[in-house]
């Protein structure tokens, strides 16, 4: 998923979240498949697509990266 309104970040926790209960009610594992990049991401497990971005910040990360390469650092 993508914010259309700001500047393009993917995967955005703020867009997921609020469709989750439809999602969840509709089709169970399009949640599970929208939410396993950013569960990846913060469980430091990016290496196996090729470059490891590890992720060490306090705080929940909100998004992948943007439109159209994921490639966020921080």
């Amino acid at each position: 998923m993508k914010e259309i309104s700001s500047d393009g970040d993917v995967s955005t926790v703020d867009v997921i979240y609020p469709a989750s209960p439809l999602i969840l009610y509709l089709n169970p594992e399009l949640l599970y498949i929208l939410t396993l990049p950013l569960m990846e991401y913060v469980n430091n497990d990016t290496g196996k697509y090729g470059k490891y971005n590890p992720y060490n910040n306090e705080w929940a990360p909100h998004h992948l990266g943007h439109w159209p390469i994921c490639n966020i650092t921080s």
